[in-house]
């Protein structure tokens, strides 16, 4: 069965002008690879969160992150035998954040150890200003998932994706959640944007599907032709 039609976005929000944000609880499945989309927006270049707390599981371990300007996304991972529930608390020690949104997913079926690691393959990270986002995912095989989460400073979806994208509207008071995600076998993901010229970042990952991976047409041996006299 594909990651993507069992993955289920369990908890999304924002929040604004704080030194720590608290989600909703979350309740996440056995052994599911949990991953934690964080965008975050400061004047001291996309303040990281110092620690990442809850949610019923033991620890959140940070995937990749990448940051534009005054915007961060960043990418954490957690899995366990055994989750209790919660809520998660994004916290920023003494710096005060112009606003951040997140996002939860939980994952089924992904593969099990080391917290999630093993879970996650290739990663990937870019920056751009404008209109076009590149984040290359290269080394994957089918029945594996790609998974790519944005930042953007401005109210606009893309236009090629309905990636989960989420997107710092400025002023604060105007966060916006976007549309859904999405994974495609493709090369690299060329996200576009209907106009302007603000910062973007963008973080992408594999993610291995314990079931293994499905043979694609490379797997299958050339058919031999017969010779015509």
């Amino acid at each position: 069965m594909s990651l993507e039609s069992t993955m289920t976005r369990i908890e999304a929000d924002a929040g604004a002008s704080a030194t720590s944000f608290v989600t909703a609880s979350i309740s996440p499945a056995a052994n599911s690879l949990i991953l934690l989309c964080v965008n975050s927006s400061n004047t001291n270049g996309g303040t990281a969160p110092t620690s990442i707390t809850g949610g019923g599981m033991t620890t959140w371990d940070l995937v990749a992150t990448a940051a534009n300007r005054d915007n961060r996304v960043s990418i954490y991972r957690a899995q366990q035998a055994s989750p209790g529930s919660g809520t998660i608390t994004i916290d920023y020690g003494a710096t005060t954040m112009t606003a951040i949104n997140w996002a939860v997913y939980d994952i089924p079926g992904a593969i099990v150890g080391n917290n999630g690691a093993a879970a996650i393959g290739q990663t990937a990270t870019n920056t751009a200003s404008g209109v076009e986002l590149s984040v290359a995912l290269t080394t994957y095989e089918p029945n594996e998932m790609e998974f790519v989460s944005t930042i953007r400073e401005a109210n606009e979806s893309p236009t090629n994706y309905p990636f989960y994208t989420l997107q710092r509207q400025w002023p604060a008071s105007a966060l916006s959640l976007a549309n859904d995600m999405t994974s495609m076998f493709k090369a690299s993901f060329l996200i576009t944007w209907p106009s302007g010229t603000p910062p973007i970042a963008g973080v992408g990952l594999v993610v291995k599907n314990a079931s293994g991976v499905q043979p694609s047409f490379r797997d299958f041996p050339k058919p031999k032709l017969k010779e015509v006299a």
